[in-house]
């Protein structure tokens, strides 16, 4: 006999941390599908009947949610080993500073006095977009036209917004984004995130809807469950038993989805 607790939690990613919402809070998130899952509907009768559960349509979309959830978490995984080296970064960096004492030496100069300043940008231009906080997120054009030659005076409409932009600031802001950006070197011996994650998501579906114990025994009802539910999730079939039996003791300890931060 299956059982339900409630409303299940949405899961989100907030500040590297792996959060659960409040069972019942005003902000429930139904279940959207994520942009780019595959259809795991194929596999949810397989998963219910390991798991004991009873093949209900709350218990499918339950399942899927969480097939979601731990796809998107992999996927972000995933993503983040395809960063760039580190050494790139320090490279970028550095010549940027380089930019920035160069544009101080120049603003020593009359001529070129305003140097670091370009107060000759107007919105439609390009260079730059606005929006209200509570608007759209703009985003500036990728492949914007190339800019002209100076020898030829820009076309610029009576109506256009100006804006004047401090270089020394955008290049600081650069720096910043590039130090947020840059892949934290790892030391040896750290928990493997990602199937830390994935077994949260099956352990916390399987205690909502399972009325089996969870249990690290083989021939028990979750083990089976939550190895199937990785392997559909990330798509790996071949998985490290070492690592994932390790992730299942933790998880039948304690329950591993927003009890512990994720390290990215």
């Amino acid at each position: 006999m299956s059982r339900c607790r409630g409303p299940r939690p949405s899961a989100v990613w907030q500040s590297g941390r792996l959060l659960a919402n409040q069972v019942g809070a005003s902000n429930y998130m139904p279940n959207i599908r994520r942009y780019g899952a595959p259809d795991f509907s194929p596999h949810v009768e397989e998963l219910l009947k390991l798991a004991a559960i009873k093949s209900t349509p709350d218990a499918h979309d339950a399942l899927d949610s969480h097939l979601q959830m731990a796809w998107g978490t992999n996927r972000l995984q995933n993503l983040r080993r395809q960063s760039a080296p580190p050494e790139l970064f320090e490279r970028l960096k550095t010549s940027i500073k380089k930019t920035q004492n160069l544009l101080r030496r120049l603003g020593t100069f009359p001529p070129t006095e305003d140097i670091e300043f370009d107060m000759q940008c107007y919105i439609e231009e390009g260079t730059i977009t606005v929006a209200t906080q509570k608007g759209l997120r703009h985003v500036a054009p990728r492949d914007p036209p190339p800019l002209g030659s100076y020898l030829v005076p820009e076309e610029i409409s009576k109506r256009a917004t100006m804006a004047t932009i401090n270089r020394q600031r955008v290049l600081d802001r650069l720096l910043r984004d590039l130090d947020r950006s840059k892949p934290k070197r790892k030391r040896g011996g750290q928990r493997n995130t990602t199937y830390q994650a994935v077994v949260g998501f099956a352990g916390h579906f399987f205690r909502q809807y399972s009325s089996a114990k969870l249990t690290t025994y083989p021939g028990g009802k979750f083990v089976p469950f939550c190895k199937l539910f990785y392997e559909i999730a990330t798509g790996a079939s071949c998985l490290d038993n070492h690592m994932l039996d390790t992730q299942i003791r933790a998880e039948v300890k304690s329950p591993q989805l927003g009890a512990k931060w994720i390290k990215s």
